[in-house]
């Protein structure tokens, strides 16, 4: 099947049959051969002579994957007729480019009410609904008018890949204030009594307390939003072990003479 012509003696009718067995599996399970044809693998020890026992076989889905398959000579080992077969296989994963999504957290809410108020003045008095068709209409006319009120108030967003979902705009506005505070405090590094090292000294603690206060916060809003199906995923983090990797945690480290 991939022997090289000079080695058609090879060919009998037993090893023939063995191939078509071969040919067989390769076929039921749709692999590809990948190293490439009439590539020597075994040098026979005794006669010298070049043949190809061995090959390389993959299944078709991932043979695009293959970068290089090849023999490289330099690298047999000593007393040994077989070449090393050597294979490079890219498994750069796929970058995905998130949807723009809207911004709930930067919106100016005083005006978002008021186009909504805007939009909801030209609608009919409040009537009693008496049957499905009424909720219905009723329904679909407070979802447009809901929707616009999104499309126009609410910016959108291009989510980071590494976005803390905790994050927020007052946080940010005080990070970059607390920057500042920096830049003037390194100015005058040597100069330690200077007012400006204490006043960083106490933003690096306030920044750091709104930090801890917003992800509780957020952990708090995260909970009152359970739905069924989230509760599964709050009971996977409350049960999980701290140091499953999984779920990016660390594992806390104990004292070995503590448990002497």
């Amino acid at each position: 099947m991939w022997e090289l012509h000079n080695n058609v003696h090879l060919l009998t009718a037993a090893n023939l049959d063995t191939t078509g067995e071969v040919i067989n599996l390769l076929s039921i399970y749709n692999l590809v051969q990948v190293l490439a044809l009439n590539v020597a693998t075994l040098e026979v020890s005794s006669t010298r002579n070049l043949t190809c026992p061995d090959n390389m076989f993959c299944s078709a889905d991932l043979e695009h994957l293959f970068t290089q398959c090849s023999i490289d000579h330099k690298l047999c080992p000593v007393v040994t007729d077989h070449f090393p077969i050597i294979s490079m296989i890219d498994l750069t994963p796929e970058r995905t480019t998130p949807a723009p999504k809207h911004n709930f957290r930067g919106v100016d809410w005083e005006e978002a009410r008021k186009v909504l108020l805007a939009k909801l003045e030209p609608a009919p008095p409040a009537t009693e609904i008496n049957n499905h068709k009424q909720f219905n209409e009723a329904y679909r006319q407070l979802t447009i008018t809901i929707t616009e009120m999104v499309s126009k108030c609410i910016p959108l967003t291009k989510p980071s890949l590494y976005l803390k979902r905790w994050w927020s705009k007052e946080l940010d506005a005080e990070q970059k204030e607390l920057q500042k505070l920096g830049r003037k405090a390194r100015k005058r590094i040597k100069r330690r009594l200077y007012p400006i090292h204490e006043e960083y000294r106490v933003a690096c603690n306030k920044f750091s307390e709104s930090i801890k206060r917003t992800k509780e916060e957020h952990w708090k809003e995260w909970l009152e939003d359970l739905t069924i199906t989230s509760t599964w995923n709050f009971h996977k983090y409350a049960s999980s072990d701290p140091g499953d990797q999984v779920h990016m945690r660390i594992k806390t480290l104990q004292d070995p003479a503590v448990n002497e």
